[in-house]
């Protein structure tokens, strides 16, 4: 985005500033004007010099909401509400606050004296802000040792090619490397800067012997090429980069590779078969690429080192180690960045933008987003992406709650699809927590995985781009085709045993997906009448349903049985007795009173229990009043069930009949054929009128 639009109006004792509006190059464009246009949110804030702390905070959060929604991404977006201000995600929140952060920096260095210190006000007020994020999400990871000899000639031979550093490689129990800052960084440090030049991109294989051969054959990618590059380059003693590959691990571990046990623990979920799938689709392409090279240019693709164990290594560098960058001419390229693959990812990470090599000095900067004090585990973003994603290609799940553990769907757009989001309350999500019953019912098939572009693994019949390394991921709804992406909260970790119900009663599912089938015509509406626990109660749901649901029915008719069957088997129908009892006891104990009993009941509660005793009333209770809920009334005795608590004869019951013994019922019928009278008069009267 562009810079800040600068107005200042001294005579008014005014400072207004503008923030870039969005951009209709914004795939979520129409989307975010919308959630702007709703909240009446603007891209002109003015603050009097003199404000008030409540007026900066007032603008500031003013500043904060239209920040958030620029920033959002297609899943945030998706999830929020109309009233919904956020904090929607970490990310989310670190973007927009260092995007207002670095647009009042500059403001501050551009205006006169007299303005600085409100806008420093607001700039503080931010940086608290970014500091509590951080807050919430503490690290607790156990630093276990420091970088061996490796790790240390790695930094080393960095440092003699013009690589700098505020970083130090650790060992973490938790995590195996990672890097820990050597001094406190603040926002805008540059924690870590890489030269262009000791960066392993395609250029490196362009220039090699073994481009010759690659370049013929039909389909190959830059990536392919550099993924077959890397097998020779990691046993090459000559290589520039030996001291680099000498410190990657020997087995990465990511699901790729997973053991018998390991996968063994996910049988059953959804990810699964697309670990199955996906490490015999690289199998196809090793035995379609690699045996027929080592055959016909053997002293370029040595047998040795092109097996199938050094293949799946490869694939599993460049997965969880390559990085998008865009080199200094502008081009994109696929990347393995020595030392800075050490990082490790967070969902509240201290680095966001690590994508573009500055064209100036050079250098690919890491520049810090959140402080991040000395000692404490440096973290960057490998991008926005389920904790799916991350086990199959990195071998880890993320700690926290991950919001971006989402499964895509793709929903045919049609007639009875609008008329059902119409139908619920014009609620757009309601078809994906449908869709979401439906899963198993959905091609979840993995389509072509190519060695790097792995953003195919986590759809449903739609694509969506993996996020770029600054994070935004931002990508539009698949309208192209006449398809609406939706997507639903949940991870390919769950297990696929059952349709997932989110929630919803079994019955409405059944509903929805009638209309799924069908063109929605000639389907009423569901509505569950006073049914509510069979409208609830799914056909393998056995209760309780709730504590009214009776079991005193089969204890009435156990009683009537014992008494009505010979003395063999009352052994058996007393102990089915006794285990009903039981379970009415358990309801109670599930249920207990902790009401406080303040007082018992006053002169007027006595004389209506004498009055009603007089007239044939028969109680075990006493009236009582309750600190929580007033008068309630209490056991005299202990009663067991069946025990009469409360008898009262029919005399003293209120009812219609005591109106019609009285005068008052002919009164009213007088009333009604006099009203009915002169409306009649005043009908005829009108029509004379007309």
């Amino acid at each position: 985005m562009s810079g800040v639009a600068l107005e200042q109006v001294q005579e008014s004792g005014l400072i207004a500033f503008c923030l870039p509006p969005l951009s209709e190059d914004d795939p979520l464009f129409a989307e975010k004007q919308r959630l702007l246009d709703v909240r009446q949110l603007q891209f002109k804030f003015v603050l009097p010099l003199h404000s008030s702390i409540e007026e900066v905070l007032q603008i500031a959060d003013k500043l904060v909401q239209t920040a958030r929604i620029l920033y959002m991404n297609e899943i945030e977006l998706y999830f929020a509400g109309d009233d919904d201000i956020g904090p929607f995600s970490p990310r989310n929140e670190l973007e927009s606050l260092n995007f207002i952060l670095a647009h009042l920096s500059s403001l501050i260095s551009n205006v006169k004296y007299s303005s600085i210190e409100v806008l420093h006000l607001v700039h503080n007020t931010i940086f608290a802000m970014i500091k509590t994020v951080g807050d919430n999400n503490i690290d607790t990871m156990t630093a276990k040792k420091f970088g061996t000899d490796s790790e240390e000639l790695l930094l080393k031979w960095g440092q003699d090619h013009g690589l700098k550093t505020m970083l130090s490689i650790t060992y973490f129990e938790e995590a195996g490397r990672g890097a820990v800052a050597l001094e406190d960084m603040s926002i805008g440090d540059i924690a870590l800067e890489i030269p262009e030049s000791l960066i392993i991109s395609e250029d490196l294989v362009y220039n090699s012997d073994m481009f010759d051969v690659l370049k013929k054959l039909d389909d190959i990618t830059p990536e392919t090429m550099l993924l077959l590059w890397s097998m020779r380059e990691r046993f090459n003693p000559n290589s520039k980069f030996k001291i680099y590959f000498d410190t990657l691990p020997t087995e990465f571990n990511t699901g790729l590779n997973f053991r018998v046990d390991a996968l063994a623990a996910l049988e059953g979920t959804l990810l699964f078969e697309e670990l199955l799938q996906s490490k015999e689709h690289l199998r196809q392409q090793f035995d379609a690429l690699c045996p027929q090279q080592c055959d016909n240019y053997p002293d370029i693709f040595e047998p040795k080192l092109y097996t199938w164990d050094k293949f799946l290594w490869a694939c599993e560098l460049w997965y969880s180690n390559s990085m998008k960058v865009v080199f200094a001419d502008g081009k994109l390229r696929t990347c393995l960045v020595p030392v800075a693959g050490f990082l490790n990812h967070s969902l509240c990470p201290h680095i966001l933008h690590y994508g573009r090599v500055d064209p100036v000095t050079k250098t690919l900067k890491f520049p810090i987003s959140r402080p991040c004090e000395k000692g404490n585990q440096c973290y960057l973003s490998y991008g926005s992406l389920p904790s799916s994603h991350f086990l199959m290609f990195y071998g880890f799940v993320p700690k926290g709650d991950n919001f971006y553990d989402v499964i895509p769907l793709a929903v045919s757009q049609s007639t009875f699809l609008k008329r059902a989001v119409d139908f619920f309350f014009s609620v757009k999500r309601f078809i994906w927590v449908l869709a979401a019953e439906l899963l198993a019912n959905v091609s979840c098939s993995l389509g072509p995985v190519d060695h790097i572009n792995v953003s195919s693994l986590n759809t449903i019949e739609t694509n969506f781009d993996t996020p770029d390394n600054d994070g935004h991921g931002n990508q539009p709804l698949d309208a192209a085709n006449g398809r609406n992406t939706h997507m639903v909260r949940g991870t390919w970790l769950s297990n696929a045993d059952k349709p997932h119900v989110y929630g919803l009663p079994p019955k409405l599912l059944a509903h929805l997906h009638a209309v799924l089938k069908s063109d929605g015509s000639g389907l009423p509406p569901f509505i569950p009448g006073e049914d509510i626990e069979l409208y609830f109660a799914g056909d393998d749901e056995i209760g309780p349903f709730s504590p009214r649901n009776k079991l005193n029915f089969i204890l009435a008719h156990l009683s009537s049985l014992i008494s009505n069957v010979k003395y063999s088997s009352i052994e058996v129908l007393h102990l089915a007795h006794n285990t009903i009892f039981a379970m009415i006891k358990t309801v109670g104990d599930n249920n207990i009173n902790t009401m406080t009993a303040k007082k018992f009941g006053t002169d007027s509660e006595e004389l209506l229990l004498k009055w009603g005793q007089d007239h044939g009333l028969k109680t075990m209770l006493s009236i009582t009043y309750f600190e929580e809920a007033g008068r309630g009334s209490v056991a005299l005795e202990d009663m067991s069930i069946g025990g009469i608590a409360l008898e009262i004869p029919e005399p003293l019951i209120i009812s219609e009949d005591l109106v019609y013994n009285s005068g008052m019922v002919d009164a009213y019928e007088v009333k009604k054929q006099d009203l009915m009278a002169e409306n009649s008069d005043l009908r005829a009267f009108l029509r004379s009128m007309h």
